[in-house]
């Protein structure tokens, strides 16, 4: 092998030196670029889609369009929209601005086809007129339920007249307290109150605004089903200042009393909210008397109860009395 040039091999060993040499190390800017600003570069493209499909989900998706979408949409996309716009509309209800441009809309689908053909949008349809709150709503629910025979649209039809407080539903009500179903029975007795209470309530009594309703609320509390008994006292309670269910609403605060009857729901797992709930509820009712008499039993529930919202709800009930 013939020997190289003396300048070749200083060139090849100038170059192999530089090349096994330590690496240059990289600039702030260049740090900068790799551990700041290309993930935030990564983190804001992904805001970015983010924010891009939520416009397209949620903000395509007004009140008004949902209730064309009930109208017009699939049966999935129809029951979708429905409980999505329930959803919205107590959400307006919780803010005190309820949107009651959109009555008008619903009454249109409450009366198309679809809604006729289809129990369960209807009963959405109903209670969102009767969380609404405009009275010329009233007229094509009582058309509704005259119309019905169905118990559960039956009883979305008493839900929405008794929170419409319409006067003229105190007759059809009054009626519904003998229908067969226990449903009805029970939601005619608690919204006839509803629609019986004064137009305007201060500490004492006033006079109900359908004194008529008040000798067939108090035959209730002797119906042959607890829960319409249930109903008749909580209505006489809450609405009416009306201390007639006494007997009644005591039974209410005995937890092992309500378990037995709960019991036979067929739905047991629901037991233990269903006793909570209907205690509170009670406790509530009498508050509302102002009546000192229930004070022993309330102390035991505020001490003994095991739920604790239950025990906050008899608290509250003492000291409403105390200040009687």
């Amino acid at each position: 092998m013939s020997e190289q040039p003396e300048s070749e091999l200083e060139l090849r060993r100038k170059i192999a030196a530089e090349a096994s040499g330590a690496e240059e190390a990289p600039s702030i800017f260049v740090r900068a670029g790799q551990f700041f600003l290309v993930p935030l570069g990564i983190v804001t493209a992904c805001v970015a889609v983010y924010l891009f499909f939520t416009y397209l989900v949620s903000d395509a998706r007004k009140p008004q369009d949902l209730v064309q979408e009930m109208q017009t949409g699939g049966q999935a996309s129809r029951k979708f929209a429905a409980h999505q716009l329930v959803a919205e509309i107590r959400r307006q209800v919780s803010t005190g601005k309820p949107d009651r441009s959109l009555v008008d809309p619903l009454l249109t689908v409450l009366r198309s086809p679809v809604s006729q053909g289809d129990p369960e949008l209807q009963q959405v349809i109903i209670l969102s007129l009767g969380l609404l709150g405009d009275s010329k709503a009233a007229g094509p629910i009582l058309e509704e339920l005259r119309r019905t025979n169905d118990p559960e649209s039956m009883a979305a039809c008493l839900e929405a007249l008794g929170a419409l407080r319409a006067p003229e539903a105190a007759e059809p009500l009054i009626k519904l307290l003998d229908h067969p179903s226990t449903v009805v029975r029970k939601y005619a007795a608690f919204n006839l109150a509803a629609v019986a209470a004064p137009e305007k309530r201060g500490e004492a009594p006033a006079t109900p605004s359908v004194p008529a309703a008040v000798p067939h609320l108090r035959r209730k509390l002797e119906d042959e089903r607890e829960e319409v008994r249930w109903n008749a006292a909580l209505g006489l309670a809450v609405f009416l200042q009306d201390p007639s269910g006494k007997k009644v609403l005591l039974q209410m605060l005995d937890r092992a009393y309500l378990e037995r009857v709960i019991r036979n729901n067929p739905k047991e797992s629901e037991v233990s909210w269903l006793v909570a709930h209907t205690m509170t509820q009670t406790c509530q009712a009498v508050a509302n008397l102002r009546d000192p008499s229930f004070g022993d039993t309330l102390g035991a529930v505020a001490k003994n109860d095991p739920d604790s919202n239950v025990r906050a709800a008899a608290r509250m009930a003492i000291d409403m009395i105390s200040k009687k």
